[in-house]
């Protein structure tokens, strides 16, 4: 077991791989790579006038950076997801002071009516502007005089955390989508909000997950029951707009997947696909300790694989318990797929982000790295 950081930095030095399958490069100091930096949103505020309905969303930069604004919208059903960012490029400087932003947004989609999958139609419900959740309070009175809208109010809604048990890539008909099996972790009900946000863009993008439930009580209060003693995970499966033929990462707090695909003549869209976890006996499990602070802890699988194959990817989910990591390596192939019988050595590196007061034991497949 590895019980501490130095002991890291003493046993390994230098990361070597004599071949490696997975060759792409998992950080984000490629050229031109962008980090999305999502502003801080200090207020929301519906503003309705006799001709127009406007969503005044007033926020802090994180820099005294002039880079522009961008605003994305989104409707989902019954919310409205709005994001405010900026793209910034990651080697650029920028000075250590706050700026204020405020923009004004369109709002009469509020009051479009769409289908519902149950052949009802509906409106919107949440406004969902950078994670802050909003609900909108309808007047049961019609709009008088020129303005015929009736009047609305925003009521700043709670996040209850939930459960969420492994991520899983799906996919199909050359989309990508992440299936997400999750349980909630309070009494209180409430829609769920799941989104997939980019966080970087570079040779490997990176996304974060959001997963909650959305509810009018304190989910840390007594007006919020407790969660059953038993409860049934519920699979959610979030589409993604990413090209299946580059590598990616999804994080959601402390679990990490990274997918890698290995096609080499295409991506088989019509395939259907199996999943089939790796038993890894692996030749050597290395972690590497970076200079830098706080460290960054790498660590390094290598196993003997069955090869090669013409339609396979691979998910890498990375998974901290305290100073713990456990690795989970599957292998994703497509129905019918013929592989070669000749063994070849596979090589990850897999980055497992800060360990401040050292990492303690990590275990690839069941199997625990020694010493």
């Amino acid at each position: 077991m590895i019980t501490h950081l130095f002991r890291i930095i003493s046993l390994v030095l230098v990361l070597a791989m004599s071949i490696t399958v997975f060759a792409q490069d998992n950080s984000t100091s490629s050229e031109g790579a962008l980090l999305r930096q999502y502003n801080t949103v200090d207020s929301v505020e519906l503003v309705q006038t006799e001709t127009a309905t406007q969503l005044i969303i007033r926020s802090t930069l994180s820099d005294g950076c002039d880079f522009p604004v961008v605003i994305d919208s989104e409707r989902q059903g019954n919310m409205w997801f709005v994001d405010i960012y900026r793209d910034v490029p990651l080697a650029t400087i920028c000075p250590a002071v706050l700026k204020t932003d405020e923009q004004a947004i369109d709002a009469n989609i509020l009051y479009e009516h769409i289908a519902q999958a149950d052949g009802t139609s509906g409106v919107i419900d949440l406004i969902v502007v950078n994670e802050r959740v909003f609900h909108i309070e309808r007047a049961q009175i019609e709009g008088t005089g020129e303005n015929v809208q009736p009047p609305m109010l925003l009521s700043p809604w709670y996040v209850s955390p939930i459960s969420v048990i492994r991520l899983e890539t799906v996919l199909a008909d050359g989309d990508m989508s992440l299936q997400i099996p999750w349980a909630p972790l309070s009494g209180c009900e409430g829609p769920l909000v799941s989104r997939i946000r980019p966080v970087a863009h570079a040779e490997t993008p990176q996304y974060d997950v959001f997963m909650y439930q959305a509810t009018d009580r304190d989910p840390a209060s007594d007006a919020c029951p407790p969660p059953p003693m038993l409860f049934t995970s519920v699979e959610e499966t979030i589409p993604v707009a990413h090209d299946p033929m580059r590598d990616a990462t999804f994080s959601w707090e402390t679990t990490t997947l990274h997918y890698r695909q290995q096609f080499v003549d295409g991506f088989p869209f019509d395939a259907t696909w199996l999943r089939n976890p790796i038993t890894v006996q692996p030749d050597g499990i290395t972690a590497t300790v970076a200079e830098s602070f706080p460290p960054q802890v790498f660590v390094t699988v290598n196993w003997q694989h069955g090869g090669p194959c013409p339609a396979r990817y691979y998910e890498v989910l990375d998974q901290r318990n305290g100073n713990d990591v456990t690795i989970t390596i599957t292998e994703v192939l497509a129905e019918g797929t013929i592989c070669g019988r000749a063994l070849l050595p596979i090589s990850v590196n897999i980055a497992l982000g800060a360990f401040e007061n050292g990492i303690g034991s990590i275990t690839v497949n069941g199997v625990e790295a020694s010493q």
